[in-house]
């Protein structure tokens, strides 16, 4: 059962040619392309506009979440809003880096705090068939309900690929190809007994680390929490960002490694005739790395 036959990925128009109109017509024509049958998920406010003027799209689930700094990276941030400030970076780096060494000794307790030999991980290329009911059990809920050939899928044909330089094509493409630290770490979590307690998809981008998908019963969620933190940690990850509900409550009402934390929100916009086939649409549930999220 997939309840949306199609997610839209992105839209990209040339430079040159915005503002035509163009957009809008690429839309309607996506939408008679699959009889309008169309979810877009955490889509950037700024192209909200554009949805509404073909006049087929309405508001659909909204996901809070945060997004925590481990670290400093001033001189990324500000950079990429303020282009013009490029001049200063030096000094956003000298600045980003005793920041980070002070705040560094601070996040060494936090790393002795992180172990618990009452649970077992395991990494996996493939999902075993363990994990593979573990998950189908825990996603009946889910507008597309996942298995073992989605994520084996998702781990075969990757978009992003860990590259130390950019090549001819990712110069080429105007969306992220390569980057020299990519990747998506499947995890499942076992207690002594190797019951399974949870399956984890985290995606590494650069300095980003992203839960794609977390499958796991309310009380495992600080067994979660802890080896979440653990791979923060150890990755040496400057940025965190989660929409898991409850994994978001106990970040919150816990402690935390984070120097700030902000509210962050995961917004889908849907087809009305879509729309008007899902039944009880409040029953499913839609996950942050539905659509193309899982992949980069």
């Amino acid at each position: 059962r997939v309840l949306f036959r199609s997610c839209l990925s992105c839209m990209w128009i040339d430079n040159q040619y915005r503002r035509q109109g163009i957009a809008v017509q690429l839309l309607n024509h996506a939408c008679e392309i699959w009889n309008s049958n169309l979810l877009i998920t955490n889509y950037i406010p700024a192209s909200r506009k554009t949805f509404e003027k073909t006049g087929k799209f309405t508001e659909f689930k909204s996901l809070p979440g945060i997004r925590g700094y481990l670290r400093f990276n001033l001189a990324e941030i500000i950079i990429l809003k303020r282009p013009g400030l490029g001049c200063i970076k030096w000094l956003l780096l000298l600045f980003d880096f005793i920041a980070n060494v002070i705040s560094g000794i601070r996040l060494v307790f936090w790393r002795m705090a992180m172990n618990n030999n009452r649970i077992k991980i395991e990494y996996l290329n493939e999902i075993d068939s363990e994990t593979d009911e573990f998950v189908r059990q825990r996603s009946k809920d889910n507008l597309s309900p996942k298995d073992k050939s989605f994520f084996n899928w998702v781990k075969k044909h990757p978009w992003v690929l860990n590259t130390p330089f950019e090549d001819y094509t990712s110069r080429r493409y105007e969306f992220s190809a390569v980057d020299r630290n990519f990747n998506q770490l499947y995890i499942k979590v076992m207690d002594n007994e190797n019951k399974i307690l949870a399956f984890l998809m985290l995606t590494v981008h650069g300095t980003h680390l992203k839960t794609s998908y977390l499958f796991f019963d309310e009380d495992n969620s600080n067994i979660v929490r802890k080896i979440i933190f653990a791979h923060l940690l150890n990755l040496k990850v400057r940025t965190f960002t989660t929409f898991h509900p409850q994994l978001v409550e106990i970040i919150r009402s816990g402690k935390k490694p984070f120097i700030l934390i902000r509210k962050m929100y995961h917004r889908s916009l849907i087809t009305k005739e879509l729309l008007a086939k899902i039944k009880d649409e409040k029953k499913y549930i839609l996950m942050e790395g539905d659509g193309d999220c899982a992949f980069i």
